[in-house]
């Protein structure tokens, strides 16, 4: 399915929600750009499927709660037959509501947004310029039919087995979340690297990430504090509004600092304050994700000695990151989830063997 904007026609959006009364406010929001046509409404699961199928839209709106087939059912059907950039527009009055939408993210929608009301202290016009801007940005993504990674084929890039590598430090956005679920998910349980992360993601959704990746993955997962403590398999996560560095071998800290790149948590104080501690003895990865997060800070790890790599276009949602690192001279070459997965694996076992 053709998922960019490539003429001056409206991007044309296929409403999902069983409320009639939210269905006629996103219309009505959506309707005030002229550079939108909604083209279509659904009020449960198999409606909207169809509607996919008859209208080929070029984003959705969809609802979690419906009747007949849910959101999560709608997203699988969805981005295996007709694939669809989909905005996950949930309620989220509950963690497990929350929870669901990672799932839902991690079988291929691309992003979320949280339905104004009584529970987050909001109304819909807070939301409207967000809820147009995400639409639009959307339409622009290419969106292939998921997936899950397979994890063998051949190895382009291979760690240096003479090196004893101690820590992992992971960029992504849009798309991130599936890659990182199969790659954390494919990680021996005991896996003896510290991780940390920053995956840019709406703000009131971080806790419910963490809680996500924990159940999911054998590791702990948890949004990071300041000096957190650094330790084999656990991931730590940069919170929104906040740089997520590393202070020394064995912890953490969060910055202040203004955003960078457009960005706050950003992948490049990451990756610069990786490279001044850990240097060859880190590796740096850039996964999925619109804009140059993460390229200037990954160039300078490879400048220290760490290992550097970027996701390779076909597996991307967006391929915008990890290009920026290649453009920068960050990475060599790209490389496939699968062969991430197996250099990580590989610095895992090479670093139990030191001990032994």
């Amino acid at each position: 399915m053709a998922s960019g904007i490539k003429s001056s026609r409206p991007v044309r959006v296929l409403i999902v929600d069983d409320s009639p009364t939210v269905r006629f406010i996103v219309r009505k929001i959506l309707s005030k750009d002229p550079a939108i046509e909604v083209v279509g409404e659904a009020r449960g699961g198999r409606e909207a499927v169809e509607l996919v199928r008859k209208l080929r839209p070029d984003v959705m709106t969809l609802d979690l709660r419906m009747p007949d087939l849910d959101g999560l059912e709608v997203t699988e059907i969805v981005m295996a037959e007709e694939p669809t950039p989909i905005l996950i527009l949930t309620s989220a009055i509950d963690r497990d509501e929350k929870y669901t939408t990672f799932e839902a993210i991690s079988r291929g929608a691309l992003d979320v947004m949280e339905k104004p009301g009584p529970n987050n202290g909001s109304d819909w016009s807070d939301s409207e310029r967000t809820l147009i801007e995400k639409v639009k940005l959307l339409s622009t993504i290419r969106v292939v039919p998921h997936v899950r990674a397979r994890i063998h084929g051949s190895e382009q890039v291979r760690i240096k087995t003479a090196v004893i590598y101690d820590f992992v430090a992971i960029g992504a956005s849009t798309g991130g979340p599936k890659l990182l679920r199969t790659l954390f998910e494919s990680l021996p349980s005991d896996f003896s690297l510290g991780i940390a992360l920053v995956q840019h993601i709406t703000r009131g959704f971080e806790e419910s990430f963490a809680e996500w990746l924990s159940r999911i993955t054998p590791f702990e997962a948890r949004i990071a504090r300041d000096n957190d403590v650094i330790q084999p398999g656990r991931i730590l996560i940069a919170p929104p509004g906040f740089h997520l560095i590393v202070k020394n071998s064995e912890r953490v800290g969060l910055s202040d600092a203004k955003p960078l790149n457009g960005q706050k948590p950003s992948a490049d104080f990451l990756f610069m304050s990786t490279s001044e501690v850990f240097g060859r003895r880190a590796i740096g990865i850039i996964l999925s994700g619109m804009g140059r997060d993460g390229a200037k800070g990954l160039k300078m790890l490879k400048g220290a000695g760490g290992k550097t790599m970027a996701l390779r276009e076909e597996e991307c949602a967006v391929f915008g990151m990890p290009k920026a690192a290649f453009d920068e001279g960050a990475v060599d070459g790209f490389s496939s989830l699968s062969e991430i997965i197996q250099n990580l694996v590989r610095a895992h076992e090479n670093k139990k063997r030191s001990f032994k």
